[in-house]
């Protein structure tokens, strides 16, 4: 049957997950307790679930007032710092407020499109790694528009033909070292003839 108390329901002794709890289902399996020093909810038998009603939000509170985590019902999944939002779905992936560090030896953050390149921005040692671990190129952009490419087989090319500088007339690179320098020439300037 049903029963049904006014004023609450006790269990004034401390308990554990096998006595003085409150439970539910046939083979007590769902256990509520506090142990002395700790509230606890035990689910003895399958998953255990928090739920809301469709309409309002699921949330956990460490301290009163204070957000852990929001759980919007067909929406977003927010979870804080000291009340401060960090982290947040959307519809699109994720937000994230603040720093997004990644530790542990070789630690990599990886990007990815299914079937396509991934990305990945790695620190190995004292080095930091940037480029693909997929047989794709990288490229450069600048104002949501690519200015250079890092091509598959190691090429650092221009994206467009005769149209960006390398260095200015007012910031200009120390040394350039190559083995073939290719063009005609004619606006190269303040050369020694007997290098030529």
């Amino acid at each position: 049957g049903i029963v049904t108390a006014r004023q609450g329901v006790r269990v004034t002794a401390d308990g554990s997950s096998s006595s003085n709890y409150i439970s539910a289902g046939a083979g007590d399996d769902l256990r509520i307790f506090h142990t002395g020093s700790a509230n606890e909810i035990l689910s003895m038998n399958g998953a255990l679930y928090v739920k809301g009603d469709a309409s309002n939000l699921v949330g956990i509170q460490p301290r009163n007032g204070e957000n852990a985590a929001l759980f919007y019902p067909d929406g977003a999944v927010e979870l804080y710092h000291d009340n401060t939002k960090r982290f947040e779905t959307t519809s699109t992936g994720v937000d994230v407020t603040g720093n997004l560090t990644a530790t542990g030896s070789s630690a990599t953050l990886k990007v990815s499109e299914s079937g396509g390149a991934t990305g990945e921005i790695r620190a190995g040692g004292a080095t930091v790694y940037v480029g693909t671990e997929s047989n794709h190129n990288v490229s450069f952009i600048s104002n949501d528009t690519v200015r250079m490419v890092l091509t598959n087989s190691g090429n650092l090319n221009p994206n467009v033909d005769s149209t960006y500088n390398l260095g200015s007339n007012s910031s200009r690179w120390a040394n350039v070292y190559a083995d073939t320098l290719y063009g005609s020439g004619a606006n190269l300037t303040s050369l020694n003839a007997d290098n030529i």
